[in-house]
């Protein structure tokens, strides 16, 4: 047997405890990076004033339907 060989059925024979995270991240798992999009941020809820100046402004009608 060769070195190589030997390895390889070292390596079978021995079963390896996998920890949780191991076992859900699989061989096909991504790296650890950081991810491309920004953090979300929420928006600050609108202000009473500008609720009011919104309602006395006119608004453009809705698009109208595929079917009408």
């Amino acid at each position: 047997m060769t070195a190589s060989q030997t390895l390889r059925a070292a390596a079978v024979a021995e079963p390896r405890s996998l920890t949780p995270a191991e076992l859900v991240a699989g061989p096909c798992a991504l790296p650890q990076a950081p991810l491309a999009m920004p953090p979300q941020v929420i928006e600050a809820g609108t202000g009473l004033w500008r609720r009011l100046v919104s309602a006395l402004l006119p608004h453009r009608p809705a698009a109208p339907t595929a079917g009408l």
